[in-house]
């Protein structure tokens, strides 16, 4: 199943360097996640770059076990399933079973700009269809505008595909779900929270909801109702 966390970061400077436009490429896609890895001087030593460059962008189509890459990455196994599992996830690794017995890992398409673009491809398509049921949803008049009082946030969106609902989850429990809208480790996945409550706020709304009335309508501090607004547009949907 895809499963992609896209976080804008600035364009590197060197465009031509191939390091450093690998590490942007992982950081866009949301596969550095640990303090330690993000805070790395040396964004070109971290074990996933080294994994991608070393052995799957060098030799796209060779095909590595898990044991030959852990022993010469220098890492657990642990660490490499990790990484790996990040990498199939955005669907940038494929594997399939070897001579060996071991799942032999390789890059997708046997090019690193081929499995982009087909990326690319995929989540247009499942975008589309996790966007379809807004236009059923939204009952309001509300259309997103410019706000110039209102800071751009940078684009951090989750995107995954079409899955069964889970325990009491509802569709609108999944799309805010999927879209990480109710942030990283939410303590509801069901019902009527704060996040649930202001999305079907907005999506009757005439007009802009400002933070005071927010505040008014659910007794909310407001740097939790901003958190909020915040993630609805690092998403774009507010």
């Amino acid at each position: 199943m895809l499963r992609l966390r896209l976080e804008q970061h600035p364009a590197p400077t060197g465009k031509k360097d191939a390091d450093m436009l690998l590490a942007w490429l992982l950081d866009t896609l949301g596969l550095v996640r640990r303090r330690n890895d993000a805070d790395s001087t040396d964004a070109t030593q971290r074990p996933l770059h080294r994994l991608m460059r070393d052995h799957l962008v060098k030799e796209p189509m060779k095909g590595v076990d898990a044991k030959t890459l852990a022993e010469q990455l220098g890492i657990s196994m642990t660490a490499l399933h990790h990484h790996l599992k990040g990498l199939q996830s955005v669907r940038i690794v494929a594997s399939e079973i070897g001579e060996n017995g071991w799942q032999m890992h390789h890059l997708r398409c046997g090019s690193l700009s081929a499995a982009i673009d087909l990326l690319h491809l995929e989540v247009r398509g499942i975008l589309s269809l996790r966007l379809a049921p807004l236009s059923e949803w939204q009952t309001g008049s509300v259309t997103q505008e410019g706000d110039s009082d209102v800071d751009v946030q940078d684009l951090k969106l989750r995107i995954c595909e079409p899955r069964p609902l889970q325990g009491k989850e509802d569709e609108i429990d999944a799309f805010l779900n999927d879209f990480g809208l109710r942030g990283e480790r939410p303590k509801e996945k069901s019902g009527k929270d704060l996040t649930r409550l202001i999305f079907e706020k907005m999506l009757s709304a005439n007009h802009p909801i400002s933070l005071d009335e927010a505040v008014a309508e659910w007794g909310a501090t407001r740097p939790r109702l901003a958190r909020t607004f915040d993630r609805f547009r690092a998403a774009g949907l507010a």
